[in-house]
């Protein structure tokens, strides 16, 4: 488990904020680490998790493309529905991702920004456009 302070560096985003259907935790890139050209965050393979050993790290390149999904402690991963929807709602917040990621924008500006899927006319179930 994180410490504590360490906490303090996500965006703990809820699935009424994202559109995403589960949680999800973004963080800024580790003080002690180089800033790599991938991007991680956490999100849980269920909307009832919000507690960091239940999330999987979710690792994407800077075009938004999903390169792994690590399993969380219980060995579960995200699949189905969640994952087309987490692969869409990184596509659509790209930008602001990488610049949260970076430190070029808080937390709080971060949220303000964000697009949630049903912002752009998605269907959920189906992730077709309308």
């Amino acid at each position: 488990m994180k410490s504590v302070s360490a906490l303090f560096e996500f965006a703990n985003l809820p699935p009424q904020d994202t559109g995403i259907g589960t949680t999800i935790w973004v963080q800024f890139v580790p003080d002690d680490k180089k800033i790599s050209h991938n991007i991680i965050l956490k999100a849980a393979p269920n909307s009832s998790k919000t507690n960091l050993d239940d999330m999987c790290d979710v690792i994407f390149n800077r075009s938004g493309d999903i390169i792994e999904i690590k399993p969380n402690k219980a060995g579960k991963v995200i699949m189905g529905k969640n994952k087309r929807n987490l692969q869409t709602w990184i596509h659509l917040n790209i930008t602001l991702l990488i610049q949260h990621w970076t430190r070029q924008i808080g937390s709080i500006e971060f949220g303000q920004k964000l697009k949630k899927l049903k912002d752009i006319n998605i269907k959920i179930d189906t992730m077709e456009a309308k």
